[in-house]
């Protein structure tokens, strides 16, 4: 997990400059959040980047993004985080992080 979580850091470094606070976030790891909503927080950012690097032209790099977003299991993220904000919906530290990555 760790190698994936900085081949996404590397990756979302060619993100726009207005999503900086997105690669800030991965960077740090989501300290602040217990391990399951963490790598359901960095799931949602790196959906969230590769989602964007789709062009629908089926060339070589949408057939990598989409080997991404299956791996990342993007499809069931919105569901993942509804998970988590009902886990710890009486902890408004939890649920202020996953705000920040909701797609």
């Amino acid at each position: 997990m760790r190698s994936a979580t900085l081949l996404l850091a590397a990756s979302l470094s060619l993100l726009p400059l207005g999503s900086a606070h997105a690669i800030d976030r991965l960077a740090s790891g989501f300290p602040e959040l217990p391990k399951d909503a963490r790598k359901v927080a960095e799931r949602s950012v790196a959906c969230i980047y590769f989602s964007g690097e789709f062009n629908g032209d089926k060339g070589e790099r949408d057939q990598e993004v989409t080997a991404q977003l299956r791996k990342l299991q993007c499809a069931h993220v919105a569901r993942d985080l509804r998970t988590m904000r009902a886990k710890y919906q009486k902890n408004p530290k939890i649920l202020a992080a996953l705000e920040e990555v909701d797609q």
